[in-house]
């Protein structure tokens, strides 16, 4: 199909779908009559106006009208790019792409998620792929095996439903099972950038990326680019600018070809035990006030060597699936939290009880993986010393908690109980995919 005619096609679905009666309970109606009499002529005027609402408050606390409103208005506006367009190109795509990806990006799509992905399957559809400049491999480092006195335990094969559920009941503990993905057709595509470039509309997908080793860091912040920069900066560049993480993101939702590259592990669908009550730390305690989810809750990391998650726990089960890569996870379990030294709220007021303040990526170059309290320099006073000492000082009882740690390869799925403390450090190029459940 030529470019004009997707381009009328793409405008008569979006006026087809926005003027057909809203109906009366849409919280829409809540932003008052008067964006609403304008949406369609103005649409970057209510547009701004719910910019502006949406950083009114935290994010999660923003009111859904105004994520409707900025939903809508975004979608009002590749309307107009499309009805104003005096010739109609390649570039043109890129910013109906960029339109509608920050409609979800911002709004996370609360109405018109379905209008959305039919819009991108029509522009998937009638765009044509062009030359990719990308490998079609990336470079991958193969680690070092750990040599560790605290392996996570390891099963010989993937677990049956059966004995999975008995290993949550008796043990609860956190396993690698090998070769749990290599079935997924991710296994073989996901290595390839040209396939990334692909599924992602030639890379015009935006996509969100957090630039800094972790989000402890000061320098920490994130940007919306598209997946081509990404890939270009990040990923394949030999000397990237800083570290870009693609993290904790549901791109597949999103992109939905590459939803179809991964299953969901039947682990996600036993029933665990309850939340420990009364809980060890903030984790179990937000998970005791949680709805059992209907579906897991599906999320991707994608990054460079180097990437961190800082030690942390999350109020859900975790299967963790290993697609590309490897990566560095150390475990501690809830009862440890005293010698962990939880954050409190940091300086705008976020809770971050869930984060530890040790960085574990940093003891591990102070100690080389070993026992804290079996580290000492024979004068006693050397550099190493002496940074010993100020962590021991700061944080008097962390050698004395037990971890578990582990490498986890391509393949592999590793699971990490609610409430259990994981530091997680990409040691190549890695692409995971994440499976919360409750």
């Amino acid at each position: 199909m030529h470019l004009q005619h997707l381009a009328e096609e793409l405008e008569q679905c979006i006026i087809h779908t926005l003027q057909q009666n809203i109906d009366d309970s849409d919280e829409i109606f809540k932003c008052g009559k008067a964006p609403l009499a304008i949406i369609q002529q103005r649409p970057n005027e209510v547009l701004q106006l719910a910019h502006s609402k949406l950083h009114t408050w935290p994010y999660r606390d923003v009111p859904v009208c105004w994520r409707r409103l900025y939903e809508d208005a975004s979608i009002w506006k590749a309307a107009a790019v499309l009805k104003s367009c005096p010739e109609i190109d390649i570039e043109w795509i890129d910013q109906i792409a960029h339109i509608l990806d920050m409609a979800t990006a911002m709004s996370g799509a609360p109405k018109r998620a379905a209008l959305l992905t039919l819009l991108f399957e029509l522009i998937y559809k009638h765009t044509k792929t062009s030359t990719i400049d990308a490998p079609t491999t990336f470079h991958i480092e193969i680690p070092q095996p750990l040599d560790s006195t605290r392996p996570v335990d390891r099963t010989t094969a993937p677990l049956d439903f059966e004995a999975f559920q008995s290993h949550i009941s008796k043990t609860g503990t956190p396993l690698i099972m090998p070769d749990a993905v290599s079935d997924w057709p991710a296994y073989t595509k996901w290595c390839n950038p040209r396939y990334l470039l692909e599924t992602t509309l030639n890379g015009r997908r935006l996509v969100p990326v957090e630039v800094g080793s972790s989000y402890t860091d000061e320098a920490w912040g994130q940007r919306v680019i598209p997946f081509s920069e990404y890939l270009h900066t990040y990923l394949l560049n030999q000397a990237p600018p800083d570290v870009g993480y693609l993290a904790q993101y549901d791109l597949f939702a999103q992109i939905p070809k590459l939803r179809n590259d991964i299953l969901t592990p039947e682990y996600c669908f036993i029933s665990p035990r309850a939340p420990r009550d009364p809980p060890r730390n903030a984790s179990e305690a937000k998970a005791l006030d949680m709805e059992p989810l209907e579906e897991p809750l599906v999320n991707a990391w994608l990054g460079p060597k180097g990437t961190k998650s800082p030690m942390h726990t999350d109020p859900y089960h975790n299967i963790l699936c290993q697609v590309v890569g490897s990566k560095y996870i150390r475990l501690y379990s809830p009862n440890e939290t005293s010698r962990l030294y939880p954050r409190g709220n940091d300086d705008a007021g976020v809770d971050m009880s869930n984060t530890s303040k040790v960085e574990i990526g940093h003891v591990r170059e102070l100690y080389d993986r070993q026992e804290l309290s079996s580290i000492r320099t024979e004068d006693g006073r050397g550099e190493l010393s002496s940074d010993l000492a100020d962590f021991e000082l700061r944080f008097p009882d962390f050698k004395e908690a037990v971890y578990q740690e582990c490498i986890l390869g391509p393949g592999e799925c590793l699971y990490i109980p609610l409430g259990w403390w994981h530091y997680v450090e990409s040691l190549s190029t890695s692409f995971s995919v994440s499976f919360w459940w409750n």
